[in-house]
């Protein structure tokens, strides 16, 4: 499978709109076969979005290891149907597809203090600190061989992928960068 979008390029700038500061849309995602090869027959689909260029310990965020996996987890939607092959612009606030997909917290929930903290459900844009070098944003599908995952509300990042262990049989990534001089 393959991770594509009508607006975001691989190895390219993130535009605007889909930053903080920009309008905060989650972008449109599209995952589709590789011509010639077949999806497996997947039940759900799982999309998540992370930083691993976190300044830690600079730029109000706390030391290594505060956070799980030492990521800032931009957003995490998971119970998509296995029927289904997309998410619209936008769709964090304006409507996932599917009465049983969820979105989970992202990393602000562990921001408190800092004016990020107000954004803890669903997409959380991307917002570098100034002057740091460009952070990559890492899209990333995954097609489950099971409907449901079976998550709290409270689920992090780790837990997420824990949940997914064993039913996994596709996986594809897009990944984007973005910077504040």
């Amino acid at each position: 499978m393959r991770l594509i979008s009508n607006t975001l390029v691989e190895q390219g700038v993130m535009p605007f709109v889909n930053t903080l500061s920009g309008g905060n849309v989650s972008p449109h995602l599209d995952w589709t076969p590789i011509p010639g090869v077949m999806i497996p027959d997947a039940k759900s689909f799982v999309m998540t979005c992370v930083d691993p260029d976190a300044p830690w310990g600079r730029s109000g965020l706390p030391g290594p290891g505060t956070f799980p996996a030492d990521l800032i987890v931009h957003w995490m939607v998971y119970d998509i149907p296995g029927s289904v092959r997309s998410l619209a612009a936008d769709a964090s606030r304006n409507g996932l597809p599917g009465r049983s997909t969820r979105q989970l917290r992202n990393s602000c929930r562990h921001l408190v203090g800092t004016p990020f903290h107000g954004h803890q459900v669903g997409y959380f844009g991307s917002a570098p600190p100034q002057g740091d070098r460009a952070h990559r944003y890492i899209f990333t599908v995954y097609a489950l061989g099971t409907p449901e995952l079976g998550l709290s509300s409270d689920a992090d990042y780790p837990d997420l992928l824990r949940a997914m262990q064993g039913y996994v049989l596709d996986v594809a990534q897009l990944t984007v960068y973005f910077g504040q001089r």
